[in-house]
């Protein structure tokens, strides 16, 4: 029953004139195509100017639309942090990797001058 509700929400969201979005993730093009000024019926679809229960339903459905997009945003939110923190991680490791280079290169050649020394005094 769920994937026939799947598919009547896509072709009634398709007849009703929404555009498919492949951008989800951007808070802004939810907040478009799923506005209540979109709300309209000429051909069967949402309209503010429905039955007392049909209205219920859609206010609970516009909610619902609310608080998924709210937790969207906050999901964006979370997933622009962990980006960041993942740069600065990558970043540190490039600076202690190169770090640890030149302190090796150093021991290196302080050592081979260490040895030349010993090797001169003989």
């Amino acid at each position: 029953m769920e994937h026939s509700l799947e598919n009547h929400l896509l072709v009634s969201h398709e007849t009703c004139g929404y555009q498919n979005r492949s951008d989800a993730s951007d808070a802004n093009s939810v907040d478009s195509a799923f506005s209540l000024d979109s709300v309209t019926s000429p051909n069967g679809c949402l309209n503010t100017t429905m039955s007392s229960g049909d209205t219920l339903s859609h206010t609970v459905l516009f909610d619902e639309l609310k608080r998924v997009k709210e937790d969207l945003k906050q999901k964006d939110d979370e997933v622009r942090r962990a980006s960041e923190l993942r740069e600065n991680v990558d970043k540190e490791i490039q600076d202690l990797t190169a770090s640890l280079f030149e302190s090796a290169h150093l021991m290196v050649e302080d050592a081979k001058r260490a040895q030349s020394n010993t090797e001169q005094k003989l």
